[in-house]
């Protein structure tokens, strides 16, 4: 496994899909394919895969929810996207370490790499948690 080419792509995927707030949940290029799938709206779940010349290779769960019922989920939601466009090739998982703008702050704080990791992600708005999301994934065979 080409653990750069992989991350590279997983980067491209995942700005080219649900981060780029167009709906869409799968993304092509070369020999690979990603798909996105979630289900449920402030309490959700999914999966994201990655396909090989179509075999799966790589995957990743989450789980995650609103945690503050005075949350706006569309204005926590619209903040989400904006972190996750900024996801990093050395820790494609979620998005960056840490996120700032505006009253929104966003954390990911993850272990492991491509092989096998998980993580939590966090949003705060004006110091209040009102978001938080478990992953955990790796290389399938």
């Amino acid at each position: 496994m080409d653990f750069e080419k992989l991350s590279k792509f997983l980067a491209d995927a995942k700005k080219s899909t649900y981060a780029k707030g167009e709906g869409k949940s799968k993304y092509s290029e070369g020999d690979f394919d990603y798909t996105d799938n979630y289900h449920g709206e402030s309490i959700f779940i999914g999966q994201e895969i990655v396909f090989e010349k179509k075999k799966a290779v790589w995957g990743m769960n989450y789980y995650g929810m609103i945690t503050e019922e005075t949350a706006k989920n569309e204005e926590v939601f619209k903040f989400l996207r904006k972190a996750l466009m900024k996801v990093e090739e050395k820790k494609p998982f979620r998005g960056p370490e840490n996120f700032d703008d505006k009253d929104f702050s966003y954390s990911c704080n993850s272990e492991g790499d491509l092989n096998k990791f998980y993580g939590v992600e966090r949003i705060f708005y004006k110091g209040l948690q009102v978001f938080k999301l478990e992953f955990n994934g790796g290389i399938l065979n």
